[in-house]
């Protein structure tokens, strides 16, 4: 099991089951390994919890508390947990099994898409627990998450104090990208319906560092110091910025909310050539809304 995981590729996870307040957030970390277990088709798994706990990379000690991980996915609606007994061992005496099924998304209820890929990002159980609950209450069809922390505290049923020092963590290993009114996920294994590529990932955020080296420079050279966070529009005329980075900087300014098209962007940005694109005209005309 070390050598090759018994994962699918995705999971599908419903929001009613990642934000249920009966897990804490390791608890929705373990429910995704989990469900990269299952049949693709009938959604089960009989993983039993040791080699959960193994895969996961912590001891079975933390299963099995007087309201086990178990109890929890029973209660949860979204799981159902079949005990199934046998009379298989020497002594003859029943051993039980498990099998789990993962409730299927039904009509227009919201889920989340996932990528096996975020198993093997480094971060604590706690904390990619954490970034599914976060992406769990992203824009539909986007990775923009826009609330302030009181309203993700009460959203995720964390502290927050956890979520600062969180988001700290995670802007610091660029796994999230800091906005003036949210922030972008950025970690691998989050998949939107329509899917933010990772050679738009990698080409937006060359453009996010050009646009701070600007302001670093600018910052070097006068005392009106500027900052990333609250950047203006008005700002942007300070800097000497090339037109793809000034682009990148309005759309930055404004969340990326008049965007329709985040690839689109990424490729006019690389190419210089528009995407399904129409002119602006209460803005600047040197910006092109994709």
């Amino acid at each position: 099991m070390q050598n090759k995981k018994p994962f699918k590729e995705y999971t599908v996870l419903l929001n009613s089951l990642i934000l249920n307040k009966i897990f804490c957030l390791a608890d929705i970390y373990r429910i995704f390994v989990l469900s990269l277990t299952t049949d693709k088709i009938t959604g089960i798994t009989d993983t039993i919890i040791n080699q959960l706990a193994e895969l996961v990379g912590e001891s079975t000690f933390n299963y099995q508390n007087k309201y086990s991980f178990t109890d929890k996915l029973r209660d949860s609606n979204d799981v159902d947990v079949n005990t199934v007994l046998y009379r298989e061992n020497i002594k003859n005496c029943p051993i039980k099994r498990n099998y789990y099924t993962f409730r299927k998304p039904v009509n227009s209820e919201p889920f989340r898409m996932i990528h096996r890929e975020l198993y093997d990002v480094d971060l604590k159980i706690k904390i990619k627990g954490y970034l599914i609950r976060l992406f769990s209450v992203a824009v539909t069809e986007t990775l923009f998450v826009g609330y302030s922390q009181r309203e993700l505290a009460k959203l995720l049923h964390v502290s927050p104090n956890t979520i600062r020092s969180y988001n700290k963590e995670l802007s610091e290993k660029e796994f999230i990208l800091e906005l003036r009114k949210g922030f972008l996920l950025t970690c691998p294994g989050f998949r939107p319906i329509k899917k933010l590529t990772e050679a738009s990932k990698i080409i937006l955020a060359q453009y996010h560092q050009l646009l701070i080296a600007s302001i670093n420079n600018y910052n070097n050279s006068h005392t009106d110091i500027l900052d990333i966070k609250t950047i203006t529009i008005d700002d942007l005329k300070k800097l000497n910025l090339d037109r793809s980075t000034h682009i990148y900087a309005y759309y930055y300014i404004n969340d990326f909310s008049n965007v329709k098209n985040i690839n689109g962007l990424a490729l006019f940005l690389e190419t210089g050539v528009p995407y399904k694109s129409l002119p602006n005209k209460e803005s600047d005309d040197s910006i092109i809304v994709l």
